[in-house]
């Protein structure tokens, strides 16, 4: 979204291919610039399919929609590998954290 200016709009696991650590996201004819008058809202289906094949298929804590929404469409993080991976660890940290306390207040 931020460096190609493009929301895929049909994301799901179908179109994520992981090589050699890296993604690569395919089947992008369908694209729309950022622009778009529906950009947004087909962003925000497309985190949600991709979090809810990871929830339910992968078994892992995950964002929320919201969070992954805001996580893809915020320029505060910068621009540099570095810096979103930097961004993403503390996301995920708070995240697991949750979901600890979560299951903590469950068994209570």
């Amino acid at each position: 979204f931020q460096r190609c200016k493009l929301v895929h709009g049909d994301l799901s696991e179908y179109n994520l291919l992981w090589h050699y650590g890296e993604v690569y996201v395919i089947d992008v004819s369908q694209s729309v610039e950022s622009d778009h008058p529906s950009a947004l809202d087909f962003l925000r289906k497309d985190c949600s399919n991709v979090n809810d094949y990871f929830r339910k298929a992968g078994g892992l804590n995950v964002m929320t929609t919201r969070q992954l929404f805001e996580f893809v469409t915020s320029t505060v993080f910068g621009d540099t590998d570095e810096e979103l991976s930097n961004a993403l660890d503390s996301i995920m940290q708070h995240v697991d954290a949750e979901v600890k306390k979560q299951l903590t207040a469950d068994h209570v």
